[in-house]
């Protein structure tokens, strides 16, 4: 498997990043208001929590990393949306 274009991925991050900051303050307020069932409630949280670890950390020092990073993000938003 070929690694992605390092350009390309922080291109990516990039408009995620942004678009996963603005997201966050409302997850967290939907969760708080939305979840009633204190399983999903949890799951959300820590997801919640995952893509803030994540976004706080970066993308890495190399080109593998960058796109794993990329990667963790997009399946964690993912999993959030899904709850």
């Amino acid at each position: 498997m070929r690694v992605p274009d390092r350009e390309r991925v922080d291109q990516l991050t990039a408009r995620l990043r942004e678009h996963v900051g603005h997201l966050m303050p409302k997850v967290d307020e939907a969760i708080n208001d939305e979840c009633h069932d204190t399983a999903d409630r949890e799951t959300a949280r820590w997801l919640l929590d995952r893509v803030g670890h994540t976004l706080h950390y970066g993308p890495g020092p190399d080109d593998r990393t960058a796109a794993v990073h990329l990667e963790d993000l997009a399946l964690n938003c993912r999993a959030l949306s899904a709850i």
